[in-house]
């Protein structure tokens, strides 16, 4: 597994497949391996896919958890892998990490793509799912991830896997992460992103998808609602996040000049 260090920390990263550089960021406590099967999408991209510090294989790093410091890691990874753009996409929580990249360092952002995204935390049962995941993070972690694991992959061989990978993470970068992610906002800034943006929802969690309106200020932004789906795209229902993902890519980028990092 390739590795490298960032300011006091080892990040660990997946890097597979060639092609445009596709970078995929996990929400909390999660790690990579929740991207797990986005992986055939490697046949044409080149998937970035990083542990950020303190989850999964990563080290814990001495500087405070921040959404910017998680979107400086993620830099640090282009740099390192020598991909001067790339397509970011955030899950989840990650999406703060993947706005906050795409705001701070447009230059090195082709497009975003957020799944389940959102740029604050605004409705209370949003709120409510923080608080109960903070807290149950401190009383129950072991519970809270076999839960976790079991609310996005029915395959239970997966299921084992990812609840090993998410037993690794320092509990304080994971609470952490939930913390800053839910005092998190880039409302305000939204129309500073004018790469192309893809928003992904699953119809059944109204109070994510509520959020979609903030994006009516970025001037190139798609939406899709995927019909009978949760919140969790990219694992029980990634044969269409992938497809939407791919078709996006496309679509967006074939308008434009670049050559492949």
């Amino acid at each position: 597994m390739p590795e490298f260090k960032y300011d006091s920390c080892t990040i660990h990263y997946d890097d597979i497949g060639k092609g445009i550089p596709l970078v995929l960021i996990h929400p909390p406590g999660m790690g990579r391996l929740v991207f797990t099967y986005q992986h055939p999408l490697s046949s044409q991209y080149r998937l970035l896919i990083p542990d950020l510090s303190g989850h999964g294989d990563s080290s814990i790093a001495s500087e405070p958890v921040t959404i910017k410091r998680y979107a400086e890691e993620v830099k640090a990874l282009l740099d390192h892998t020598g991909s001067q753009k790339a397509v970011i996409c955030g899950y989840s929580a990650g999406g703060g990490v993947a706005q906050e990249l795409a705001l701070s360092y447009p230059d090195r952002t082709r497009a975003l793509v957020l799944s389940g995204g959102y740029p604050k935390v605004e409705t209370q049962l949003l709120k409510l799912e923080y608080r109960i995941g903070m807290k149950w993070l401190e009383t129950q972690p072991d519970s809270l991830i076999r839960v976790l694991a079991r609310s996005h992959f029915l395959d239970t061989n997966v299921q084992q896997m990812i609840t090993g990978h998410m037993g690794k993470a320092d509990l304080k970068s994971w609470y952490d992460f939930y913390y800053e992610s839910y005092h998190y906002d880039c409302s305000a800034r939204l129309g500073d992103i004018d790469c192309p943006v893809l928003l992904m929802y699953g119809v059944r969690v109204f109070w994510i998808h509520h959020h979609s309106y903030h994006y009516r200020k970025c001037e190139n932004a798609r939406l899709n609602h995927i019909e009978k789906a949760t919140h969790q795209l990219p694992t029980k229902h990634w044969h269409s996040f992938n497809h939407y993902l791919d078709l996006f890519i496309q679509e967006s980028l074939s308008k434009q000049n670049f050559t492949i990092q």
